[in-house]
């Protein structure tokens, strides 16, 4: 009898299709096996999800190949990406995409897999002696041990202070899982971590360990993921789609900086990775730490309401003090408009004079963020979005950083021809030029999307710096997240507000994290640390409370205002937007949506409400106009298919538009 097999497609297609197997292939199939099928008058790269005993159309084409032998998806993960498509609205084959991408070639990556096998490894050294914990941290690591030590899910929420020794701990329940043969993911938020993170790892457990992240190639991706299934290496450590190494024997997972909205994915599905990693370690049995001096709301409620563990670590290693915070009101400095103030000018000289080293955050790339036209006041927009255009001094060209457009500065207005033009604003260029000129002793290097598009040049930036050949490390947040050089005195926040006022209900606890997290890069040594905070407005509650490093204070005060306001932790919230050529063609179609839910009976307000529909707060971008409807409440896996069946139909009758669902968003531009 000819054997079947369900396969996912990665579309946005829920029916699953079936195909015969040939006789060859009959002994290498199995569940989660990549495959290449044909699908119409192309060949995609499938995923068999099932064995049907009977086909529903009389006509059956056969699979072409079986991409992996043996597959690298095990039933953990598929189950996993079956909540994935219930929970953020997409079709199992697209959440199968995500899990493993169907670009990876088996036999291309095998190939470099055996000649350079050392490379997948790791570095193989003798794993160097345990640190001493101190009395809070091995409070920490019994109760994670212990729940590695008797298997079974559970989810921690650490804690601690910037500082705090965070990494120590998970190195530490890392090795007790490994004595145990239980391998281990790790989590950070952000690629520019990875070599810092990758060196610590691999020196301290002495263990095989893997990186994954999306600057690889998909050979070298394949080789990490093949290496984890066959069990070649016990830890892998990456970014955001670092959670489905393909381990068979998971047993702990750590997601550092667990408040980091890198986490969430961009595109379809749009997953969170905090909360993909809470459902795999329970389809698996393994425990979780959520690590951060900065918890996000939704952690924190959850470890509230007890459904994590909360454990706390409240000082610094070795007692080191917390860095003495300084809040600059730049509506009173001497000189007004300065991108650097006296004080913080003052602060940088003393650490060149006594050979310490400076971080200065500006979350702003670019040279000035805007030309405008002296005369009638005009902005140069780009032609694309509705965004002003920010000018790069490296190349003297106006850059859009949404769509990328560029053009040289124009030497007339657009609107009234008037050929003065004036620069506004600053960004990580004009800051670094500022300071060459300030202080010309200081050697400099600037750390932001346009000096790190390189291969390696994260690494080569920190590397430079973490040997002292830089006195001053500046950028946007790629400076401000999770590094830890013990050189560093004093950190400089030059314009604090920059995110405080977006119109997005999580503007100041980003507000609140970039600038605690920032402040903790000073003082991790033996030397004590400063920091300086240059704002507009020192009394708003998130800069006050990051200045005290109070976390406790700021959970508080932003909790009373989401409660007050019914958004997440204390109610999920759906955005659903929508994307056209055509403006009154797109309200028309946001409209309707908005007509059917309220009609449908699915919006009331004790289950749910619809918010919309209204333009984005970037209402166009690379040439389409965008529209949300913001969906407040519960939507159960029914609600969600109706949903996009509704959108789906709505497309086919508007040529042009788009919709997108965004379930938990991360941000509301």
């Amino acid at each position: 009898m000819e054997r079947l097999v369900d396969v996912a497609v990665p579309l946005p297609l829920r029916d699953l299709y079936t195909y015969s197997v040939p006789e060859a292939l009959a002994k290498m199939i199995a569940p989660g096996a990549r495959v290449q099928v044909p699908f119409g008058r192309r060949n995609l790269v499938g995923y068999v999800v099932g064995f049907p005993a009977a086909a529903k159309v009389d006509k059956i084409k056969p699979i072409e190949r079986i991409l992996d032998d043996p597959p690298l998806l095990t039933e953990p993960l598929v189950d996993l990406a079956r909540w994935i498509a219930s929970y953020y609205a997409c079709s199992l084959g697209e959440a199968l995409r995500a899990v493993l991408p169907g670009g990876l070639d088996r036999k291309r990556a095998a190939a470099r897999g055996h000649k350079k096998k050392s490379e997948i490894q790791g570095t193989l050294v003798e794993a160097a002696p345990p640190t001493q914990l101190n009395a809070w941290q091995q409070a920490a690591l019994d109760r994670i041990a212990a729940r590695v030590e008797s298997g079974g899910y559970e989810a921690f929420l650490l804690h601690g202070v910037t500082g705090s020794g965070k990494t120590e701990v998970y190195l530490h329940a890392i090795r007790h899982a490994l004595a145990r043969g239980r391998a281990s993911i790790v989590l950070i938020p952000e690629i520019a971590l990875t070599p810092q993170a990758a060196d610590r790892f691999r020196a301290r457990l002495g263990a095989r360990v893997g990186i994954l992240h999306s600057a690889m190639t998909p050979a070298e991706r394949h080789d990490i993921l093949l290496a984890a299934a066959r069990g070649d290496i016990q830890v892998v450590l990456g970014a955001r789609s670092a959670i489905f190494a393909p381990f068979r024997n998971l047993g702990l997972i750590v997601v550092d900086e667990e408040h980091e909205s890198s986490y969430k994915q961009g595109e379809k599905p749009r997953y969170h990775a905090r909360s993909v990693a809470l459902v795999r370690a329970t389809l698996e049995g393994a425990a979780v730490v959520l690590g951060s001096a900065t918890p996000s709301l939704e952690s924190y409620h959850n470890a509230e309401r007890g459904k994590h563990a909360l454990l706390t670590i409240p000082g610094r290693v070795d007692s080191r003090p917390l860095p003495q915070v300084h809040l600059v009101d730049m509506r009173v400095e001497e000189e007004k408009g300065a991108i650097v103030s006296r004080p913080l000018l003052d602060a940088l000289a003393a650490r060149l004079e006594r050979r310490e080293q400076a971080i200065l955050l500006l979350n702003r790339r670019g040279h000035s963020n805007y030309v405008q036209c002296f005369a009638c006041g005009e902005i140069v927009q780009c032609p694309y979005c509705d965004i002003s255009l920010t000018y790069h001094a490296t190349d003297r060209r106006l850059r859009c950083h949404y769509c990328d457009h560029s053009r040289p500065v124009p030497k007339e207005c657009p609107s009234c021809n008037n050929p003065c033009q004036v620069f506004r604003g600053f960004g990580t260029q004009q800051l670094e030029q500022a300071l060459g000129g300030l202080l010309p002793q200081a050697r400099l290097a600037r750390m932001d999307f346009d000096t790190t598009t390189h291969k390696d040049s994260h690494r080569r930036i920190l590397e430079d710096f973490g040997r002292g050949d830089v006195d001053i490390l500046l950028g946007t947040q790629m400076v401000a997240k999770g590094h830890d050089f013990h050189g560093v005195t004093l950190v400089g926040v030059v314009n604090a507000d920059g995110g405080i006022s977006l119109p997005d209900f999580r503007a100041a606890e980003r507000t609140f994290q970039l600038l605690a997290q920032v402040a903790g890069r000073a003082g991790r040594g033996k030397l004590p640390g400063e920091v300086y905070v240059q704002t507009l407005c020192p009394e708003h509650y998130a800069i006050a409370f990051a200045a005290a490093q109070d976390y406790g204070g700021f959970f508080s005060k932003e909790m009373e205002l989401r409660r007050a306001l019914r958004y997440p932790p204390l109610a999920r919230l759906t955005q659903v937007t929508g994307l056209g050529p055509d403006r009154p063609a797109l309200r028309t179609a946001m409209l309707r949506i908005e007509g059917v839910l309220r009609k449908s009976g699915a919006a009331s307000p004790e289950s749910l409400q619809v918010l919309g529909p209204a333009p984005s707060p970037i209402p166009r971008l690379r040439g389409r106009y965008r529209e949300q409807l913001l969906l407040k409440g519960t939507l159960g896996p029914e609600s969600k298919q109706s949903i996009l069946e509704l959108l789906e139909r709505i497309a086919r009758d508007t040529a042009g538009l788009e919709f997108q669902v965004d379930v938990d968003p991360a941000h509301m531009l």
